[in-house]
């Protein structure tokens, strides 16, 4: 096909182009130009498979299945030719979300997310999907990944209640930790915890493990001053946080900030309340969708806080639970950005400052309007950004000025 030809001579320029003749805003934008044509390719790949799976067309050699036939003459493994059919069948029950993904409109890990529902186990949530495609695939468009299966993960509770909880009991049964000795005394982990032990688990994890961290660059910086950077560090981040679950066994979790009287973290649930796509949701504090129903055994030990939305996704009521964002107004912010406004950060809002996104001295107001989540990492580097593009800042006090990163994994 003349198309194919095409595509061939295209790739083969660009294997041509000595790397270095790419000037660096040209490397930048030819990663996202290839990210967005190898999402049209697989659109088409699956397109083909599609055809060529509805067709029968891989009985002619005696395969026995179209994945079987796709890993054996494309020399792939059975698993991933499993996915390429599989994706391709599914796609045939979302027609709208197939022709937005050919179209380019949306990326395979969008056509992924939404294709899945259409072919739910659970077939209320199949069903569903048929009457609620074109609005999910309209957020699709505009939604950032994350932002999409969040959204997804929403819609599958409001429309299968009692899925959703039947599959979290589940979820909670089938939790469960090996800790195996293997050669040379050395101890393998691997396991599952529920949504909410997990949070407590990996909450307390990563607070040791950036105890650890501000340990190690403290040593470092001895050594290396002001030109201190994560490579001089002695531990890497996975070492970190081995010695952190080592250090979790010696200590407890009670300098956590929400304790019981007993001295024990606390789960935090927020209940979302509000006039767009997804009235009722309930999520921990690190933003995990959970069941209402998960929330029963812990209605006495934990926190609960109620977050009502007016339009635009402002903040106008919140449950109990000034220059600086602090108490009820800082926890609007972390509950309304969720994340670091930084495009792309995945750093949860709770770890991150609240900054003004209007510098206090320049008369910004500290308001929900003109504050916004920025993780240790993306403040300094928006500090940094604003003074290079303004010669005269440095007449102003600094009052926003943030501290240099601290973190790596941002």
């Amino acid at each position: 096909m003349e198309g194919l030809r095409l595509l061939r001579e295209g790739i083969t320029g660009l294997q041509a182009l000595p790397s270095n003749d790419v000037a660096d805003d040209q490397v930048v934008a030819a990663v996202v130009e290839l990210h967005r044509l190898e999402s049209l390719l697989v659109a088409q790949q699956s397109r083909f498979i599609d055809l060529l799976d509805e067709r029968k067309l891989w009985r002619a050699d005696g395969s026995k299945a179209c994945w079987a036939w796709l890993s054996r003459r494309c020399d792939m493994s059975p698993g991933a030719a499993k996915a390429k059919v599989g994706l391709a069948r599914r796609l045939r029950r979302a027609p709208l979300t197939k022709a937005a993904f050919e179209a380019g409109e949306v990326d395979r890990d969008r056509a992924v997310e939404l294709s899945r529902r259409a072919d739910a186990r659970r077939k209320v949530v199949a069903d569903a999907f048929g009457g609620a495609e074109a609005a999910l695939l309209e957020q699709a468009r505009t939604l950032s990944f994350d932002g999409l299966c969040r959204l997804l993960r929403y819609w599958e509770t409001i429309v299968d209640q009692d899925g959703d909880e039947a599959q979290a009991e589940d979820d909670y049964l089938s939790r469960h930790l090996h800790a195996s000795e293997i050669v040379r005394g050395m101890v393998r982990i691997d396991g599952t915890l529920d949504p909410i032990g997990g949070a407590i688990f990996a909450g307390e994890l990563a607070r040791l493990e950036k105890e650890l961290f501000d340990a190690d660059w403290a040593a470092a910086k001895v050594l290396h001053g002001d030109d201190t950077r994560p490579e001089h560090l002695t531990r890497s981040p996975a070492q970190r946080r081995a010695d952190a679950l080592t250090e979790m066994a010696r200590r407890s979790a009670g300098h956590q900030l929400r304790l019981d009287a007993d001295g024990q973290p606390r789960p935090l649930f927020s209940v979302h309340i509000g006039p767009d796509v997804v009235a009722r949701m309930c999520e921990l504090a690190s933003g995990t969708v959970i069941a209402p129903g998960l929330l029963v055994p812990h209605l006495g030990e934990a926190e609960i806080e109620r977050i009502v939305y007016g339009p635009g996704s402002r903040v106008i009521d919140l449950s109990e639970r000034a220059r600086f964002f602090t108490g009820g107004l800082r926890r609007a912010m972390e509950l309304r950005d969720r994340w670091c406004t930084h495009p792309g950060c995945t750093e949860l809002a709770e770890d991150c400052h609240i900054d003004h996104s209007t510098p206090h001295s320049k008369g910004g107001g500290t308001t929900q309007d003109n504050g916004r989540a920025r993780c240790d990492t993306h403040n300094w580097w928006t500090w940094n950004h604003e003074q290079r593009h303004q010669p005269n800042a440095n007449d102003d006090e600094g009052d926003d000025e943030p501290p240099p990163p601290d973190h790596d994994d941002c």
